[in-house]
């Protein structure tokens, strides 16, 4: 696209007055000092003329750009024909150019999309729908071995209430070993890993040994089993 060819045909104005105005504007100049002190080279082009002309410099800037960024985009897609790269170049407008682009212009990825290419559709629709029920321990640990930012606060929350609850029976009965049970029971390295410092931070003697903190191999059954014996 010849932008100077475009004005000078828009404008009927001579192409060496097209040159020399877009080269001031170019420099820097403003419209009424070009108006002003610059009418030889100009053509005597009035104020209001060298505005329109500004104006549609910009604009035809512009829509060469888009007219690029679009080639390169669609390009980069694997999707440019020869054909689509003429409808692209011969588009006189930025509508026209967009009109063209819409088919291949790609979703903005937002954080549920991201959880679903991560395999975390259940968690994503579970949080947009705001069922707090429908979210269970796996769907959080999965998320947090996405690398899921989200996930990972929520598990060093649960993690620093674990070893607190795990301190207060420590300061009070200090137990030979502590079990872990429950669904968190299948996520060992997870759960396990620092947590035994965490509890010390929250001891009343934080320097004598306690038990060893270990998952309980009966699982989710630890629970019931422990309280059948009991009874």
């Amino acid at each position: 696209m010849d932008i100077y060819n475009i004005l000078e045909k828009e404008f009927q104005i001579k192409r060496e007055y097209i040159d020399n105005t877009i080269k001031l504007i170019d420099e820097g100049n403003t419209i009424p000092f070009i108006a002003r002190y610059r009418k030889e080279m100009t053509g005597e082009m009035s104020d209001v003329t060298l505005r329109q002309l500004n104006e549609r410099l910009t604009y035809l800037r512009n829509l060469e750009s888009r007219k690029e960024d679009v080639t390169r985009i669609i390009d980069e897609q694997g999707k440019l024909t020869e054909e689509l790269k003429k409808n692209i170049a011969k588009a006189k407008t930025l509508q026209e150019v967009e009109d063209i682009y819409a088919p291949y212009k790609q979703k903005k990825r937002t954080r549920a999309t991201i959880a679903k290419e991560k395999g975390l559709e259940p968690l994503a629709d579970a949080i947009l729908a705001q069922n707090i029920s429908d979210i269970n321990a796996k769907m959080i640990f999965d998320a947090y071995n996405q690398d899921d930012e989200v996930a990972k606060k929520v598990i060093a929350r649960f993690k620093d209430y674990l070893a607190k609850g795990i301190a207060n029976i420590v300061n009070t009965i200090d137990p030979g070993i502590i079990a872990i049970g429950g669904g968190v029971s299948k996520s060992e390295d997870i759960i396990l890993d620092g947590l035994k410092e965490m509890v010390r931070g929250h001891l009343v003697y934080k320097e004598e040994e306690f038990a060893d903190i270990v998952i309980a191999t009966l699982g989710n059954d630890a629970g019931i089993i422990g309280a059948a014996i009991l009874g």
